[in-house]
């Protein structure tokens, strides 16, 4: 089953106060199609989920997950990675998938 770290949803809460986003809003990871037809994940803020999509709660974080990406998401795990600016004055931190660890669990 899917992971979300602790630090995955300290930056999820975090960026959701900075963008001043209501707590009513919970994360939906979801399928996006590149122009190469290559499946990347988008990861939004919604109020509710879609009719398809499974919802999980994990430290205190509730996670919408579209059907089309749940397979893919099963053994991974969503968790930060500092990386630097793109200006390269500070570092920032990324969400980044992994492969779940073993014995990792929510």
């Amino acid at each position: 089953m899917f992971q979300l770290t602790t630090n995955a949803a300290l930056t999820i809460d975090e960026t959701r106060r900075q963008s001043q986003i209501p707590t009513s809003y919970s994360v939906r990871l979801s399928g996006q199609r590149s122009p190469s037809g290559d499946l990347g994940l988008q990861i939004t803020f919604v109020e509710a989920p879609a009719p398809s999509d499974i919802v999980t709660e994990q430290h205190g974080t509730q996670v919408f997950i579209a059907e089309e990406v749940a397979g893919p998401l099963s053994q991974a795990a969503l968790d930060v990675s500092p990386a630097v600016a793109d200006d390269g004055s500070s570092p920032i931190t990324q969400l980044v998938l992994r492969p779940q660890e073993p014995g990792e669990t929510a």
